[in-house]
């Protein structure tokens, strides 16, 4: 069965009645008998007694042979026959069920309804082929016309909302392994950072563990979720440049801006982090002169901008950062398509002294397939 969207699962909450089978089943039948009952009580016979009442009690003689009718179609033909694409012994079994169907109903109305509430009614012999060919088969060919109907559009809803489900599925499994790479990504290159420090006996060791720590920390707890808090986002990429600044010194210059409300938004986790990281690596670290980076962050309404630049070691030609990016950017965007569709604009540019990054997208658009924390 397919699985329900969140919006359902709410809606059956809030009225469980609708939620219940029995239900629908009732409500199918009282529509049947009182369409029929109103467009038969326009009769010359029912309208002498000015109500349409008489005309809706005799539909009621009729559910027992549709009931049958009905229900055997459901669940015995249409699985058995229909489903299977066995569309002949499907179709021959359902015209000689409506037959039999009507054969029923002629007696139930000959037998029974006609001697007692409508004597004189029926002049017609039991076995009239008018009777129940035209008239008994006929309606109980529309009935069960009917509910084949509902039930072949409510099985293609459920194969729907089960493909997009297994869809859903698919995609979150792709997001989680693209994150899984993102931390041994990471971690391998701070801690060759750390290592290097450590080598030279620096007293920034200490402080830079603990900022890894803290950073490691979020990757593994507060990330497992298909997005995070942009403000905590920001945060953690704010420790990561502390991190950096505190190992390359005076070496480096960085330039870090946060405009507009980030209260209440969130985004895909560790994709700000994710460009920051790959300028440091490939802009800073390879820098024998003063490196420099600037970041500018701007949150306007749902519209999240982020603009990136980052000095280049002298001589690297450019494409050079592209081609050695590595698991990172690549796998950055590869997150961005699943989580965001075609409601983000990515652009790199380079020339032989700067690398520049200008990510655009609606921090909203993610919701399509992985809904925000509530």
């Amino acid at each position: 069965m397919a699985q329900l969207l969140p919006f359902q699962e709410r809606w059956i909450k809030e009225n469980p009645l609708l939620g219940s089978r029995w239900f629908w089943h009732v409500l199918f039948w009282t529509t049947r008998v009182l369409l029929y009952g109103i467009i038969w009580g326009i009769d010359d016979f029912y309208q002498e007694s000015g109500s349409v009442l008489p005309a809706i009690f005799k539909q009621l003689f009729a559910l027992p042979a549709e009931m049958l009718l009905v229900y055997f179609t459901l669940y015995v033909l249409i699985p058995g026959f229909l489903l299977k694409r066995k569309y002949v012994q499907f179709f021959a079994y359902l015209v000689l069920a409506i037959l039999l169907a009507g054969l029923l109903k002629r007696s139930i109305y000959y037998y029974l309804y006609y001697p007692y509430f409508e004597p004189g009614r029926d002049l017609s012999g039991y076995l009239a082929y008018y009777k129940i060919v035209q008239t008994a088969a006929f309606l109980n060919a529309v009935v069960v016309s009917a509910a084949i109907a509902i039930k072949l559009l409510k099985l293609w809803y459920h194969n729907q909302m089960t493909l997009r489900a297994l869809v859903q599925e698919k995609l979150k499994a792709e997001l989680n392994f693209l994150k899984a790479q993102i931390h041994p990504h990471f971690l391998f290159n701070t801690l060759n950072n750390i290592y290097g420090l450590a080598l030279r006996q620096s007293e920034q060791t200490p402080q830079l563990v603990l900022k890894l720590s803290g950073l490691l920390h979020y990757m593994l707890y507060d990330c497992t979720s298909p997005q995070v808090s942009l403000k905590k986002e920001i945060e953690y990429v704010e420790d990561y440049i502390a991190l950096e600044q505190m190992r390359f010194g005076e070496r480096l210059d960085v330039s870090f801006q946060v405009r507009g409300d980030i209260h209440d938004k969130h985004i895909a986790p560790l994709v700000i982090l994710t460009f920051v990281e790959n300028g440091f690596k490939h802009g800073v670290n390879a820098q024998v002169e003063r490196a420099w980076i600037k970041i500018d962050i701007a949150v306007k309404g749902n519209l999240f901008c982020l603009k990136m630049a980052n000095s280049k070691p002298t001589g690297l030609q450019p494409s050079s950062q592209l081609t050695h990016q590595g698991i990172g950017l690549g796998n950055v965007k590869r997150r961005l398509e699943l989580t965001y569709g075609d409601k983000y604009d990515l652009q790199i540019r380079e020339d032989t002294e700067t690398y520049e990054v200008s990510l655009q997208l609606n921090l909203t658009a993610g919701t399509h397939i992985l809904p925000a924390p509530h």
